[in-house]
């Protein structure tokens, strides 16, 4: 049977299921929409300029009853359609549809520096690089974007239930939680094996655990942070066989690191690279790259220094994870200006405030972040807002020490669009502190409270 005597109905109205219509009828499949509510106007010109059929109001059990695949926002309705009828979700659909070549980037932590670091290495070839999470919506819009070359999935493990029948070119897996592994991402892992290549975080415990356990690749490519030397990534010397059957060896591969943010960014740096050369990206673009690479916008961003006071805006890393790793890539003491909450106890957190933070500064009343840390650092204040915590933090600062903001907030509880909180710590910077250099600030905050 072929694709167009299969029939494809695809329920609903939304954008991803526009997308996944029009991945079908590219893919020479019988297509048909059938959406219970009415559908909006610009879903309807788009289905009939892609000349796609479809109904609104009801869901034609007849139909349903003459269906090859149905394809939902989750599993279809189950009993409908043919015999052999298969069922499956929109991420599921518009993974198996796409066209195109897919970088699948796994982890807890580091996904959007990595994506963001590893698109700017492949645009030095004039790859066109979309970006999407393992959502419906996400990867409807990178589908959608036109003249797209290379699609890069960010997700964590714990976020592959029901996902199969996917091989991406590239696995690139920087980080595990032991809770968050399940059995759908380990099968993905074992079906994806003779088709994918595999780079991975060879430092992260829980993942060499998984792939020694499963042993489930075949010929993967570890990296470590024993690739790191100094203010520079080496890779290590390679033996091949040419192919006049000789024993040869490559030297090791040697780039400069513009700045030393910390493991975790080292870490991710590493992955980058490597998944660079992977696609053939010449060593001495990476190397020309490496040194100019500013990060991703309000992650780790270092703001020029004002009298030798480093600033750095970490506003889109949220939650305690995120502010870990910005913690342990501050090599000098830190005025940490934060918000949100603390949940949970973490005494690795507490031994890291301890050792690095000399004065904490909470945006908001919530009072569970002085109750973990208060007695760790020598003073803890309250702030209104953004421009009054970084003129304290500016005034309890010392030459050399650092400013950071990274926020505990978790990301779906910040009310506002992604960036404004950095936006509004940079301008507080540029138009209060920057021209004032500290004369004349009026500053009001709580007294300190200092450890003994």
């Amino acid at each position: 049977m072929n694709t167009m005597d299969k029939q494809i109905i695809i329920l609903g109205n939304s954008k991803a299921a526009l997308q996944v219509a029009i991945l079908a009828k590219k893919a020479s499949y019988g297509v048909f929409v059938s959406s219970v509510e009415l559908m909006p106007s610009a879903i309807k010109i788009s289905l009939v300029a892609h000349q796609i059929q479809f109904e609104e109001g009801q869901n034609n059990p007849e139909r349903l009853a003459q269906a090859h695949w149905i394809i939902s926002e989750n599993e279809g309705i189950q009993g409908a359609g043919h015999a052999n009828v298969k069922y499956t979700s929109y991420v599921q659909a518009l993974l198996e549809l796409s066209p195109l070549p897919s970088i699948l980037i796994i982890g807890e932590r580091g996904k959007s520096s990595t994506a963001h670091l590893l698109s700017v290495l492949l645009q030095q070839l004039a790859y066109k690089v979309v970006i999407a999470n393992l959502t419906a919506d996400s990867l409807a819009n990178a589908l959608d974007d036109k003249g797209a070359e290379v699609l890069f999935i960010k997700a964590a493990s714990s976020e592959f239930n029901s996902i199969s029948n996917f091989s991406p070119e590239l696995i690139l897996w920087i980080n595990q939680f032991e809770e968050e592994t399940n059995e759908s991402f380990i099968n993905l892992l074992d079906e994806a094996k003779h088709s994918s290549r595999l780079i991975y975080n060879a430092d992260d415990e829980e993942i060499s655990r998984i792939l020694n356990q499963k042993a489930l690749v075949l010929n993967p490519e570890p990296f470590s942070m024993v690739f790191k030397r100094a203010n520079r990534i080496e890779f290590p010397t390679q033996t091949y066989i040419s192919d006049a059957g000789v024993l040869k060896e490559e030297p090791p591969i040697v780039f400069s690191l513009n700045a030393n943010r910390g493991n975790h960014h080292t870490l991710n740096t590493i992955a980058a690279c490597m998944a660079a050369r992977y696609f053939q990206i010449p060593d001495l673009l990476i190397e020309q790259v490496l040194g100019t690479y500013k990060g991703l916008l309000h992650r780790m961003e270092y703001l020029p220094k004002v009298n030798s006071i480093q600033f750095i805006n970490d506003a889109t890393a949220y939650g305690l994870i995120s502010a870990q790793n910005a913690l342990e890539s501050c090599e000098e003491p830190v005025v940490w200006i934060t918000d949100g909450s603390i949940e949970e106890e973490s005494a690795v957190f507490s031994d890291l405030v301890c050792r690095k933070v000399k004065a904490i500064i909470n945006l908001g009343t919530n009072e569970s972040i002085e109750r973990q840390f208060g007695e760790l650092v020598y003073s803890f204040h309250y702030a209104n807002n953004i421009t009054a915590a970084v003129k304290l933090a500016y005034s309890l600062a010392e030459k050399s020490d650092t400013v950071l903001y990274s926020p505990l907030t978790v990301k779906e509880l910040v009310p506002f669009p992604i960036g404004v909180l950095g936006n509004q710590f940079k301008f507080a910077i540029d138009e209060h502190i920057r021209p004032f250099k500290n004369h004349g600030l009026e500053i009001h905050y709580s007294p300190e409270r200092k450890i003994a």
